[in-house]
């Protein structure tokens, strides 16, 4: 029987120790994770792969002048 599809998170986060933390331990749980420091790496990051679900620290220096 296949696996089932295990979800792609991208995980968006200017404080570097948390975004891997978190990465790591939504991998541990079956989740395909990329963790990118920035707003605008987000956006590189969309641009070039789909992600099922972006999990985005609230207050991040930056986020809103790199908007679309």
């Amino acid at each position: 029987m296949p696996e089932p599809h295990s979800a792609r998170l991208l995980i968006v986060d200017d404080e570097v120790l948390q975004m891997k933390a978190l990465c790591e331990t939504l991998r541990d749980h079956g989740y395909q994770t990329a963790g990118v420091g920035t707003g605008e790496a987000a956006l590189a990051a969309l641009r070039v792969a789909k992600f099922d679900l972006l999990l985005s620290d609230l207050m991040m220096p930056g986020w809103m002048a790199s908007r679309c």
